[in-house]
């Protein structure tokens, strides 16, 4: 069959097995089988989630980078969702920046009032909120973003940021 069929089928026998293994009381080995699998069948949202559940922050955040890197031009549903696991990781971080980058660019590539809503509170958490909210509305008027999306060789994205 396809690959993703075969991902597919692969995932829910991992799951099998990752439960096995977890009710076994062997979690110690739970990791080893997360990361092959993240690897084997681009499975890495639930390898996020795991490590995300076990507050093994900095852990989730690479293997949520290299998820992004190694599926967004096949699988870009896979990608935006780790996108979302990076929003997540920063929000419990209280890290406002990133969390009102990534509701910039949910905002300025698909605009709506909730959107607008969710980037000046974020922005205002970062500390921008006045420079945010103005730069927003001048999009909403103009139809120009402050975020410029290019694709790089190799098929990799690239955002330009407009610094003012």
């Amino acid at each position: 069959g396809d690959e993703f069929t075969r991902n597919y089928r692969r995932d829910r026998l991992s799951g099998w097995l990752l439960q096995a293994i977890d009710r076994a009381g062997r979690n110690d080995e739970l990791l080893a089988v997360y990361e092959t699998e993240a690897r084997a069948t681009a499975s890495y949202e639930r390898l996020v989630e795991y490590l995300l559940r076990e507050s093994r922050l900095d852990d989730a955040e690479r293997w949520a980078r290299e998820g992004i890197e190694k599926t967004q031009l096949k699988w870009p549903g896979i990608s935006a969702a780790l996108l979302a696991k990076l929003c997540e990781l920063a929000r419990r971080r209280k890290d406002w920046g990133v969390v009102a980058a990534h509701a910039a660019r949910d905002f300025f590539e698909s605009p709506s009032v909730r959107g607008f809503r969710d980037l000046v509170a974020a922005a205002e958490k970062a500390k921008c909120g006045q420079r945010v909210r103005a730069a927003s509305l001048e999009f909403l008027e103009s139809g120009r973003s402050p975020i410029q999306a290019s694709i790089e060789r190799g098929g990799q994205r690239k955002l330009a940021v407009d610094p003012a």
